[in-house]
């Protein structure tokens, strides 16, 4: 046994050995050429310095003007290097305390966004509860909209307005605030109004009896300028009952048939590009004067308008030609 473990001892120094040799050996190899290139760099800046010296000997200027050059050079390359590394170290500082800040401003946000909606979760939830019921008693009831006389004797006199229909009931969130109901929305439209609830009514005819088109097919709906003629009208619901009458009586005017309930304007004209006017109107008895009739995109793109209530259903129809009796 003692002979095996000096045996094992006697490999295990050879091992060693071996390694230290070939260590010996990569740090010799790798020291001539960490050498010659420290030489080569010595070599190459004591050329440069001689033939910057012999340019400038060929200038004719005295010895100890030259020696006062140098040695200012020298200075200025020092003193150059150690305000640019306090420029450096002072960046790298600014930009530690740059990300340092930011870290911190992102976690006040997301404790203040977790404080607030842990404070007002259970408040909406209430909010949510209230919607839900308002809509059980709300949502599907027929409404006529009212709004003052323009030159009323009495300021209570209201006159009727476009039938609608309760859709929606909802409120405003801190982080997803309502628009302030009515009104131009250059004005209002910027305004948040996270308090309260608001009723969302879609008009289904306006005063006159005709069907409203619905924003889904209207192509100009996003371009709406005040909210008066959109089909979609937002209430709060304490304004609810002085701008709007609930009454049953009203279905029977959404129960007309959807030809009764539509615009038509029979036209005359639009032959090879040529203009178009309206001849005669359907149903008789409205009033020109509360509607804009556009053929700016044609016939087949007719738009009619309420000035008040919004856009309305409209079709287009050429008007028979009446040719003179034969002889």
């Amino acid at each position: 046994d003692e002979d095996e473990d000096e045996e094992d001892e006697e490999e295990e120094e050879e091992i060693h050995a071996v390694r230290g040799a070939a260590a010996a050996s990569s740090a010799s190899a790798l020291a001539p050429p960490l050498q010659r290139s420290a030489e080569v760099g010595e070599i190459a800046a004591s050329r440069l310095s001689a033939a910057q010296a012999a340019i400038t000997e060929a200038l004719g200027l005295p010895q100890e003007l030259l020696e006062c050059l140098a040695r200012w050079e020298r200075e200025q390359a020092a003193a150059e290097g150690q305000w640019r590394l306090k420029q450096s170290r002072m960046y790298l500082e600014f930009e530690e305390r740059k990300r340092r800040l930011q870290e911190q401003q992102m976690g006040q946000r997301k404790k203040l966004r977790e404080s607030c909606d842990a404070a007002l979760r259970p408040l909406y939830a209430e909010g949510a509860a209230v919607c839900s019921e308002l809509e059980r008693l709300l949502v599907g009831r027929l409404c006529r909209l009212c709004e003052h006389a323009p030159a009323a004797a009495v300021p209570q006199q209201m006159l009727p307005g476009p039938l609608a229909r309760v859709s929606a009931v909802s409120f405003g969130q801190f982080e997803s605030p309502l628009r302030a109901p009515g009104g131009p929305s250059r004005v209002l439209g910027a305004v948040p109004v996270s308090a309260g609830i608001l009723v969302t009514l879609s008009k289904i005819c306006d005063r006159n009896g005709i069907a409203m088109l619905p924003a889904s097919d209207d192509p100009l709906a996003g371009f709406s300028r005040s909210g008066r003629g959109a089909t979609e009208v937002k209430l709060p619901l304490r304004l609810l009952g002085a701008r709007v009458k609930l009454t049953e009586a009203e279905a029977q005017a959404a129960q007309r048939p959807a030809d009764q309930r539509t615009f038509v304007v029979r036209y005359a004209g639009g032959e090879h590009g040529g203009p178009v006017e309206p001849v005669q109107i359907l149903p008789e008895g409205i009033s020109l004067a509360e509607y804009d009739i556009s053929f700016a995109a044609g016939a087949a793109a007719l738009r009619v308008e309420h000035r008040t209530d919004g856009p309305v259903r409209c079709r287009a129809e050429p008007a028979a030609l009446k040719f003179p009796p034969a002889r």
